[in-house]
This record gives structure tokens, C-alpha cells and sequence, in this order.
């Protein structure tokens, strides 16, 4: 009776399924007794989910603030107030749509521009051209769209116009002209990380992208250090026209600056 017993016990074991615990990617999995516990089934087996991280910009009007990221289901930690425009008070943040995906590198290409334009930090408007290049002739100042302090714009006939700012701030940092070896090594950072607008650290963004014949499409992107110069007024003179020149010409660290301009567009 106890030999009949033991083996109804053994044949109840042997039809029990096998429990497994498969800490892998399904698409690289081998069925086997190591993977599944198992050399002839059944198994169970379990989904293991994770949650995404979703990476946040946050913006002022155009301007992108900071970045942060959260994971789904889970908690938004909000960044820093922005600045509170005169005249407004701050209501909190809002999902806005997001922008297409503009490829300016690929659209401009590599080719030298036609023309380039600057508001220097007094006001002093000028342009330059290469008459070698087709396309370049003089331009009044409403061709170009610029008219404040510190902003730019390089043009590139069929290719359309790049506009965008300068700025001197009194945070350091590195670029090709003063010891960076490639784009990954160019210094760039969010407006509130910039600092105060007086320093002799010049820094370029994009603003704004016009097809040839076409409207102003606005864009924003991180500042992207240009130069250290000796004072702030050298900056103030002359960092809205660095910035447009080496969006403008061709030589081999211009056009590396001008892909890692054109890359951070958002």
C-alpha cells in the first residue's frame, strides 16, 4: 500500500509545469533547461516590464530653458519659474506641440554662403560677401531680418537664411578656437546657465530658419561657445559677427562649428 502511494505522489510531481524565470530579451533567448527550466515543457513564463524615461524640454515663449526627464506613470519634478515677462504673472507650465524635425545641416549643406550679416552689442549693422559665390550681392538690412543688438544671419541663396543671436556672458568654456578637438569637446549651455550679458565669452545660437522664398520658421536652440576674447568689449564688438562668419564660411573648423550649431536645433 505505502509502494502504491509513494508512486501517485512521483506521477503527480512529474505532470506539475516547470516555473521559470527568464532574466533576458525575448529576441535573444535560447529554449533550453538553462533559459526555461525545462527540457520538454510546459513553462510558464512572465512578462517583466519597465517604465520609459521621457526626456522633457521646458521653454519660455521659443527659448528652451532646461532639460530634465521623468519615467512614465512616476512623478515631474518642475524645473526653476522663468523669468516673469513685466506685466504677467506666471500660471505654471503646459504641453506644447512639438516642433518638426528640421535637418538644417543636411538643408544648407557645406557649401560657403552667399552672404552674412550682423547687429553688433551697439547696434552697428554690416554684412559681407564672397562674389565668387552665386548669389552674393549687397542686401539692405530688411533682407536680413536682424535688427536688435547682438543678432546675426547667414544666407545661402537657394538654400535659404540661418538667423540667430550672439551673446557675451561671463561663463567660460571651450571651443574649436581654443583647444577643442571635435564638436563633442564645444561647450554649450541653456540661457539660465549663461550668466550675466556682460562678459568676453561670445556664444551663438539658431533663432530662426527662412527657405529661399519662403516665411521665417522660428527654432531655438542651446548657446554654443564661439570665443574667449581679452575684454567684454571686444565680445560686445564683435561676437554677432564671429557667430555669422562661421556659419558662413568653409573652412574646416567653420563648418564643424556650423554642424554643431545646426545640430542642437529644436
Amino acid at each position: 500500500m505505502k509502494k502504491l502511494t509513494i508512486t501517485s505522489i512521483l506521477a503527480l510531481c512529474m505532470a506539475c509545469p516547470a516555473m521559470a524565470n527568464i532574466d533576458k530579451d525575448a529576441s535573444t533567448a535560447t529554449c533550453d533547461n538553462a533559459t526555461i527550466g525545462t527540457t520538454t515543457g510546459p513553462a510558464n513564463l512572465q512578462a517583466d516590464w519597465t517604465a520609459n524615461t521621457i526626456h522633457l524640454d521646458w521653454y519660455s515663449n521659443d527659448t528652451k530653458q532646461t532639460s530634465t526627464t521623468c519615467t512614465y506613470d512616476g512623478g515631474i519634478t518642475l524645473p526653476s519659474t522663468p523669468e516673469v515677462p513685466t506685466g504677467y504673472t506666471f500660471g505654471g507650465w503646459k504641453v506644447r506641440a512639438a516642433a518638426p524635425t528640421l535637418n538644417l545641416s543636411s538643408i544648407i549643406g557645406t557649401g560657403r554662403g552667399a552672404n552674412y550679416a550682423y547687429v553688433n552689442g551697439s547696434g552697428s549693422f554690416s554684412q559681407s560677401s564672397d562674389s565668387s559665390v552665386v548669389g552674393s550681392v549687397d542686401h539692405d538690412q530688411a533682407f536680413y531680418g536682424i535688427t536688435a543688438n547682438n543678432t546675426w544671419a547667414a544666407y545661402y541663396g537657394d538654400n535659404g537664411m540661418v538667423t540667430g543671436q550672439a551673446r557675451c556672458s561671463s561663463e567660460s568654456g571651450t571651443g574649436l578656437w581654443n583647444g577643442a578637438s571635435s564638436a563633442s569637446d564645444i561647450t554649450t549651455h541653456t540661457t539660465a546657465e549663461l550668466g550675466a550679458e556682460d562678459g568676453k565669452y561670445c556664444y551663438c545660437n539658431v533663432t530662426g530658419y527662412t527657405p529661399a522664398g519662403g516665411t521665417l520658421q522660428s527654432l531655438s536652440s542651446p548657446w554654443v561657445f564661439r570665443i574667449g576674447f581679452a575684454a567684454a568689449q571686444g565680445c560686445a564688438n564683435s561676437c554677432a559677427d564671429d557667430c555669422a562668419r562661421s556659419m558662413w564660411y568653409d573652412d574646416t573648423r567653420s563648418l564643424v562649428y556650423r554642424a554643431t550649431l545646426l545640430g542642437s536645433v529644436q
